[in-house]
């Protein structure tokens, strides 16, 4: 049984696209998993939702007027954050929820006009809105490794600053840091990261490899360092047990694998035991 699958997972490494697949996936893991713990830490993981489904109707857009469904990522996507950033917060978390899930709707109304004018296929939409983890090609893998290079690069040199925003924003304020514009910049990071990895994971998906890693790493351990290591390590693993599990299985998703065994992993991690581990 056991060289049966080491003979699969051989022959599964002999083909391109698995390996397209895995290098792409890995990237978006390690991207998503860095990100993602920032998400987490600053209660911002609905304003991260809307950000990846505003890329639906920049994608639809892109594919309506012939271009490629990248650039309506990475253009749309960042303008996004910017307008959820920039809102204002007067009324407190409740009004700055309520404008976020407007800006929500918004996007997905564009999202539903474009697509519906655009004469591509519906399997051209699923894979918008699901990804296509087994359809990435080396150029595709090429570009997402710059974005992906270019977004740690700029987390690495604002890190510092943006974690203690997160941490205690009330005295970053007092101490010039400030927290709107530190919510500027990583939402930009984040759209940017979305984008990124929107063609292998879809828009639906991308949240999941976002937000459940880092949600779980942030239950294990309370150290900054560990946390986002953790987090990468998660969303790596999850990655290459979903696109393995997908071509083993045949018939099962890469998509749903990756969902699923993120939240199980959660889950595990909101155990009393797992806790108790944290604390030690």
């Amino acid at each position: 049984m056991t060289a049966a699958i080491y003979d699969d997972i051989q022959r599964m490494l002999g083909y391109a696209f698995m390996r397209s697949a895995f290098e792409a996936g890995i990237l978006a893991a390690i991207l998503a998993g860095v990100t993602g713990y920032f998400v987490v830490l600053r209660g911002e993981t609905f304003a991260a939702h809307t950000v990846s489904q505003a890329g639906f109707p920049g994608a639809a857009l892109a594919v309506l007027i012939g271009w490629k469904p990248l650039v309506g990522f990475l253009l749309v996507c960042p303008l996004a954050a910017i307008i959820i950033a920039l809102l204002p917060s007067r009324g407190g978390e409740r009004d700055q929820s309520a404008a976020t899930g407007t800006v929500l709707a918004g996007a997905l109304a564009l999202g539903f006009l474009f697509s519906f004018l655009s004469s591509r296929s519906l399997s051209g939409s699923i894979d918008l809105l699901f990804g296509s983890m087994l359809g990435v090609s080396q150029t595709q893998v090429a570009a997402e490794a710059v974005v992906v290079a270019g977004s740690l690069a700029a987390l690495c040199l604002g890190g510092r600053r943006l974690l203690f925003s997160s941490v205690d924003p009330g005295v970053a304020d007092a101490q010039g840091v400030g927290a709107r514009g530190n919510s500027v910049f990583f939402l930009g990071i984040a759209s940017i990261a979305i984008a990124a990895s929107i063609t292998v994971t879809g828009v639906l998906l991308i949240f999941a490899l976002l937000v459940a890693p880092a949600a779980a790493a942030q239950r294990f351990t309370s150290r900054p360092a560990w946390g986002i290591t953790l987090s990468v390590l998660i969303a790596v693993a999850v990655t290459i047990i979903a696109i393995t599990g997908s071509y083993l299985s045949d018939d099962l998703p890469p998509g749903f694998l990756l969902t699923t065994v993120a939240f199980a992993i959660y889950l595990v991690a909101r155990t009393p035991r797992a806790r108790l581990w944290a604390r030690t």
